[in-house]
């Protein structure tokens, strides 16, 4: 019953966004419900859930997907993660307003964290650091990233 009733009200939050969100929706209601049942006793009647989206960056995914997809078939070699780790982030002062990330291909914005590669390439932290996981090339002119 817990399930049902989280499902059905996170789905009215998520109604805005149209399909973008499907396939988290669930595992949201999973983990919160699980969550949820873990602190609950049964001496509880009715839990109150605030639910607040907050997105501050969404990547399309489609491009992170296919890398994975191709890393496990192709054999890539993911860079070390010291070197990722190494990676200069970029003061939103640095970077030009039309400046976007060429991995997920949005704007990179001036309240998202941006790395920037040896090479000078800028991309949001979270879109190269799952790139460089995967594949120890810049995703825009390969040059080599360190590896293990």
């Amino acid at each position: 019953m817990l399930y049902e009733k989280l499902d059905q009200a996170l789905s009215q939050v998520f109604m805005q966004f149209k399909d973008e969100f499907a396939d988290q929706h669930h595992a949201i209601v999973e983990q919160t419900t699980r969550k949820l049942l873990s602190i609950t006793t049964t001496e509880m009647s009715e839990v109150c859930v605030d639910v607040e989206l907050q997105i501050d960056h969404y990547c399309d995914g489609r491009i992170l997907l296919a890398l994975e997809e191709s890393s496990s078939v192709d054999g890539m070699v993911p860079a070390s993660e010291s070197s990722i780790e190494l990676l200069e982030p970029m003061e939103a002062d640095e970077r030009n307003s039309n400046d976007e990330c060429s991995v997920c291909l949005d704007e990179l914005g001036e309240e998202t964290d941006v790395l920037r590669l040896p090479c000078s390439h800028m991309f949001h932290a979270e879109c190269i650091t799952k790139w460089l996981e995967n594949s120890h090339y810049c995703p825009l002119c390969r040059f080599e990233m360190p590896t293990d």
